[in-house]
């Protein structure tokens, strides 16, 4: 969190001109969120070592990322997915 706020602040000096763009550059963030699966799993599941387990957690992290593609390919590259100033406001 603590490096995701430096560069929320290197951006917003960006914007602002204090910073010069040619010495500092605007990073692009992207997070591929799966809370919303992770949020059934119990405090217990972070011990889980089982394979079938990890295969579920596997196929939970393909589903968000594939998910994540399908949303935003076209702004890999271009333009962030997260909104660093709304996340810290």
């Amino acid at each position: 969190m603590g490096e995701l706020r430096a560069i929320e602040f290197v951006s917003r000096q960006l914007d602002e001109g204090h910073l010069d763009p040619v010495r500092y550059k605007r990073m692009l963030i992207h997070r591929i969120d799966g809370e919303a699966e992770l949020k059934s799993l119990d405090a217990s599941s972070k011990l889980n070592t089982e394979w079938d387990f990890l295969r579920t957690l596997h196929g939970m992290g393909y589903r968000a990322a594939s998910q994540w593609l399908a949303q935003h390919f076209e702004r890999l590259g271009q333009h962030s997915t997260v909104d660093l100033r709304a996340m810290f406001a």
